[in-house]
């Protein structure tokens, strides 16, 4: 079983709270009975402030109460039309429903919060209200949205130096980043979190810290790591008492015990997270306390224990989550970053407009100065020679605009059926799925037409099949891949060529005998890595010029480095070499070209790098091989961000 998977989901929940104000959680100036005794007494938007407090102190009380006093706030705000108290109710109700497993209404009410405090331009509840919104989706496993708001929210917690929930944010990326197994920046937002915590002096924040990073020893294999910051973490959450995170905590420290052999331990554990997920009527971490006692129960082999809370587990679950509601409440969030994105453009426009009106005036104000002045200079029969001038450099104009319009249409119509020709070129994915059902191609050319390109091929013998980069990128890149091609089609169907080594030494005469047709001196060519796979006896080879080949063999990473020489002209061009690999099924081979690693983007705007690239492929291994392209290519969008695409793309993975 998945054991990590369920703990991980139980892990999201204890976040949430968070995301309350700070000044409400353990403040004594804000007692519930001092607050009750004064709502009688009180009126306006000071009655509204008081209402919110008490949702605020009721959340980890008592669910319907906090319902109840944010609703009531909400509706006398709405009367007084007071923009801070609608959005600390919505907040509220926000946080409420959230504790009910209702993402979706959570979502909309975050989302209403924030299109208000966005409006009045209020910094601090819009970063909590990005932070409500990240952790919606943190709790239905979209990681990328959540990531993405999560770092938008950190940005304008930033700005007004909100220390403390800084700490929230980075704890909560980290939560983000492990479920996504990307282990090492998910420590380094936990360490971030730490200091923070620390310096609040705020034991509840530093039990859930521990309970975290002790988790993630415990998906590093460091078992006893992993133990030791569990044990930590509990006397200070009994201290915060903070039932409901103590019952995550024990939903989680079966697996640990098992994986230490400790059985009677992780069966205590168990039925205590059974036990407080029924006090606390949280349905959906009781069925994740349920699946850790059917797991417990396994390792000791009591089957039929196993199968019983098994099924508590599987009925309380399809209570709980819909699958349909994740795409439900990304289909909102457009909704709304469309709606936000539209008032920005009419804004702008409408600046735009009163600008040019301006600028109108101006213009026409100076011009008829001028022209009193010429007609006081020249007289009036002037006048009409000045006019039929004006329009015949009027109608020059809109004559030159409509030619230069139609040949920027020609030209993108030229390029787009240039497209066309080059796909032409490219095989289709169903022809590779019928040699290699486990593949991915992440193919993003970074404009029209390509530089970059994948070369497939079969013969009765052989596959052949290559990630390529040409000289340049657009139109210039796009013919030089189709003669690339070209080439590299003759080698294996005309010449009848096997060894990769040998294909790359033709391929390089046949571009530079077509290039020395040109009068103009051409120093075209391209980079590749090139694979071929013999279906008769298995063997399989690669060559590679200047691109290089990565594999994952008997669970280990591999990487073979290329000539270092282009195909086409060089000062000292040597023959390229041809390596032998082991057909080992299971192998997943990766072939790609530069353009993926050298994407500028990320908090500093740097380049990808390989480096990074290799360790998000050695990190996703065990999925699937479409997992892994969805997985790079929500990385590649997550990493450019709003900056251009610098090159073409392409990243080919196959499993033998």
């Amino acid at each position: 079983m998945k054991k990590s998977f369920y703990l991980f989901f139980s892990l999201f929940y204890c976040w949430v709270i968070m995301a309350q104000n700070k000044h409400t959680i353990g403040d004594p100036t804000y007692a519930i009975d001092s607050i009750k005794s004064k709502l009688s007494s009180i009126s306006g938007t000071e009655k509204v402030d008081a209402l919110i407090k008490m949702a605020d102190l009721y959340h980890r009380s008592d669910d319907e109460q906090s319902q109840h006093y944010a609703n009531d706030a909400l509706k006398l705000a709405q009367e007084l039309k007071y923009d801070k108290g609608i959005i600390g109710a919505y907040s509220n109700l926000a946080v409420t429903e959230m504790q009910h497993s209702k993402f979706e209404a959570s979502l909309a009410y975050s989302l209403k919060a924030l299109q208000i405090a966005e409006q009045i331009k209020d910094t601090a509840k819009s970063a909590e209200g990005y932070l409500n919104i990240a952790n919606a989706y943190l709790n239905m496993s979209n990681f990328i949205y959540a990531i993405k708001n999560y770092k938008k929210s950190a940005e304008l917690f930033k700005q007004v130096g909100d220390t403390d929930n800084m700490g929230t944010v980075y704890n909560n990326l980290a939560v983000s980043y492990d479920n996504r197994d990307i282990l090492d920046t998910a420590l380094v937002y936990y360490n971030l979190a730490f200091p923070i915590y620390n310096g609040m002096k705020n034991k509840r924040y530093i039990g859930l810290w521990y309970m975290n990073v002790g988790d993630l020893y415990r998906k590093q294999n460091k078992i006893k790591s992993a133990l030791d910051y569990q044990l930590k973490a509990e006397p200070l959450l009994v201290d915060a008492n903070d039932q409901f995170t103590i019952m995550v905590l024990y939903s989680g420290l079966p697996y640990t015990c098992i994986k230490l052999n400790k059985l009677d331990d992780a069966l205590m554990y168990a039925n205590k997270a059974i036990q407080l997920g029924i006090k606390l009527k949280s349905t959906r971490e009781l069925s994740y306390a349920y699946m850790a006692l059917a797991d417990v129960y396994e390792a000791r082999g009591e089957y039929k224990e196993q199968a019983l809370n098994m099924k508590n587990y599987a009925s309380l679950k399809d209570s709980v989550f819909l699958d349909e509601t994740s795409q439900a409440i990304t289909e909102m969030q457009s909704k709304y970053e469309n709606e936000k994105k539209q008032k920005e453009i009419e804004l702008k426009n409408a600046e735009i407009e009163k600008h040019e009106a301006k600028q109108t005036i101006y213009i026409g104000t100076v011009v008829g100065i001028i022209l009193v002045v010429l007609l006081l200079m020249i007289g009036i029969r002037n006048k009409n020679k000045a006019n039929s001038i004006l329009k015949l450099q009027k109608k020059e104009i809109e004559r030159q605009k409509h030619l230069v319009d139609e040949k920027q249409k020609e030209i993108i119509d030229s390029i787009n059926y240039a497209k066309r020709l080059q796909q032409a070129i490219l095989a289709t994915p169903d022809e590779i799925a019928k040699h290699f059902s486990d593949n991915f191609l992440l193919y993003k050319p970074k404009d029209i037409v390509a530089g970059d390109f994948y070369f497939f091929e079969t013969t009765e013998t052989h596959i052949f099949y290559a990630a390529a980069d040409c000289t340049g990128h657009g139109v210039p890149g796009a013919l030089v891949s189709v003669v690339c091609s070209n080439a590299l089609f003759r080698c294996v169907k005309e010449f009848k060529l096997t060894e990769p080594g040998k294909i790359l030494d033709k391929t390089r005469e046949l571009v530079l005998e077509t290039f020395a047709k040109s009068s103009s001196e051409v120093k075209d060519g391209m980079d590749i890595s090139f694979l071929a796979i013999n279906k008769i006896n298995h063997q399989i080879s690669w060559s590679g010029a200047n691109n290089a080949l990565w594999y994952i063999q008997n669970n280990e990473f591999v990487q073979i480095k290329p000539n270092k020489q282009p195909i086409g002209k060089t000062d000292i061009a040597t023959a390229f070499n041809t390596h032998e690999i082991d057909y080992v099924k299971d192998t997943i081979f990766y072939l790609f070209t530069d353009g993926y690693a050298d994407q500028f983007g990320g908090d500093k705007g740097k380049k990808f790098k390989y480096k990074q690239l290799e360790e998000l492929l050695v990190q996703n291994k065990h999925l699937s091989l479409n997992q892994q392209s969805s997985i790079l290519e929500s990385t590649f969008q997550n990493w450019k961000g709003d900056l251009e695409q610098v090159d073409d793309v392409c990243v080919i993975g196959i499993k033998i």
